[in-house]
Parts: C-alpha cells; sequence; structure tokens
C-alpha cells in the first residue's frame, strides 16, 4: 500500500505544484500551458522510474525543480 501511495504521490503532487506555480502568474501565460502539462507528467514518470531507489522525498525535489525550470524555459505561444 505504501508503493502505491508514494507512485500516487511522484504523479499527482507534480501537477499540483504546476497548478500552484500557474495560478501565482509566475512564468509566460499563453498556450504554452496547454503543452506544459503533458510535459510535467512525462518528467514526473521518467523521474520516478529513473530514482527509484532513491526516497521518496528526494524525487519529488528533483520533479518539482524540473517543473519550475519548465515552466521558465517554456517560450510564450501567441494566442
Amino acid at each position: 500500500m505504501k508503493d502505491v501511495l508514494e507512485s500516487l504521490a511522484i504523479i499527482i503532487l507534480p501537477i499540483i505544484f504546476w497548478v500552484l506555480i500557474l495560478s501565482t502568474g509566475y512564468g509566460c501565460q499563453s498556450l504554452s500551458q496547454i503543452i506544459e502539462l503533458p510535459i510535467v507528467i512525462v518528467i514526473s514518470g521518467v523521474v520516478g522510474c529513473l530514482m527509484r531507489n532513491q526516497k521518496v522525498y528526494n524525487v519529488l525535489g528533483v520533479i518539482f525543480l524540473m517543473v519550475i525550470l519548465v515552466r521558465v524555459l517554456m517560450p510564450c505561444i501567441p494566442e
């Protein structure tokens, strides 16, 4: 049961974190948000698989850093 909760946390918490960053207005506010969400989900899955021997806090820290980098480095797509 603990493994299932950790796996869900690795997928769900970065999405919530991305929504919180989005709601603060940080980064480009454009159509790039449509592209960012699938990128966040893929990054969560890949980093979770690559770091499966690490503690869940270390994995979430790396994923949150990646979410911030995606938000900062995503170019604006005009509407």
